[in-house]
């Protein structure tokens, strides 16, 4: 009975995913799409009422080399936005040169745009993929608050990131599944969906 089992799973595996087949090969299109958890926001000694989104985020991947069975090189584009805000509660400078002794709400929000290379690395016949890679992108910050005339409210600045990933796959379909990924941008842990596009 358990012999017969055993050829039945492995038949509708292979009905799936088909002999030699790999999640990520040669001319594969990933879509991730989820959110980050995690990271490290300044909001000076005295701040309260400090609240913040999650780092939502969506990257694509596409394969165009392959260099063995089951490893391949991607490149993709990625993009992400992460908001938060925080109440200050005592004197402030005004761009009318004078000082107001009021409460603060400031938010911060931080736009990327990147692209990032990797290597995966795809189990035969199996829904998972392994992969790491570097980022490489573009940030745009802007700083608000409730007082307009706040010398600083209205800042925004641009400059260049990297980093560095780790990541996994797995396809509960052959064309839907979940990833999760650490170690790089405004959060250290990412999660959400993948859909495999081609």
């Amino acid at each position: 009975m358990k012999k017969h089992m055993f050829c039945l799973f492995s038949l509708i595996c292979f009905s799936i995913y088909g002999q030699e087949n790999y999640v990520f090969k040669n001319k594969s299109a990933i879509l991730n799409a989820g959110f980050g958890l995690g990271g490290y926001y300044g909001h000076g000694w005295f701040a309260s009422g400090y609240s913040q989104l999650p780092y939502i985020n969506a990257s694509l991947d596409y394969s165009f080399y392959n260099v063995d069975k089951g490893i391949d090189i991607g490149l993709g584009a990625y993009t992400g936005f992460v908001s938060w805000s925080y109440r200050y509660n005592g004197v402030y400078y005004t761009k009318s040169g004078v000082y107001k002794n009021s409460k603060l709400v400031q938010r911060w929000s931080v736009f990327h745009i990147g692209f990032r290379p990797t290597i995966h690395y795809s189990l035969e016949d199996t829904p998972l993929d392994i992969y790491g890679g570097l980022m490489l992108g573009y940030g745009i910050a802007t700083y608000t608050s409730s007082d307009p005339d706040y010398f600083y409210s209205g800042v925004s600045y641009t400059r260049l990131y990297w980093g560095l990933l780790a990541g996994a796959r797995y396809f509960f379909k052959p064309k839907f599944g979940g990833y999760l990924e650490l170690g790089y941008g405004y959060s250290f842990l990412n999660l959400g969906i993948s859909l495999k596009l081609k």
